[in-house]
């Protein structure tokens, strides 16, 4: 299992926890509104170019991402995790996540989800990693994704 440290590149900044917040975020919404039959492609919703600039250790978002989806088989299905984030962060939200549209709120909403999950015991262990449920699915979404950072 690779370790979250994040690669060093000179031109490529360290991926913080919040700015992968926002990425993945954007990814979300993205397969949240990518049409019904689109969304079953992920070759129809995966990130472009503009997402492999923001990572700083994509082998290790991928590996926590794939152990999850294997952990947890029931999750590989990029339809109801994009349901199951939705709602997550509607609730965070108090408002349907298609309305957000301040990029900062989504994020405080995406932080504010994982700090309750903690405190909620909603966690998995992957691979003796303690992640909330919604992030580990966040891993999961970039994985199915096809994340090719």
């Amino acid at each position: 299992m690779p370790t979250m440290q994040p690669l060093v590149h000179a031109h490529v900044p360290p991926l913080s926890r919040r700015r992968f917040l926002a990425v993945m975020l954007g990814a979300l919404a993205m397969a949240r509104f990518a049409g019904s039959a689109a969304a079953a492609d992920t070759g129809a919703v995966a990130p472009s170019h503009w997402i492999r600039p923001l990572v700083g250790d994509a082998d290790a978002v991928r590996a926590f991402g794939e152990r999850f989806l294997q952990s947890q088989p029931h999750e590989r299905d990029l339809r109801q995790l994009v349901v199951s984030l939705d709602k997550a962060l509607s609730a965070q939200l108090q408002q349907p996540l298609a309305e957000a549209t301040d990029s900062e709120r989504l994020v405080e909403a995406a932080t504010r989800m994982i700090r309750n999950e903690y405190r909620e015991a909603r966690v998995v262990d992957i691979d003796g990693w303690i992640l909330s449920l919604s992030e580990a699915r966040l891993y999961g979404l970039a994985t199915l994704l096809g994340a090719d950072f």
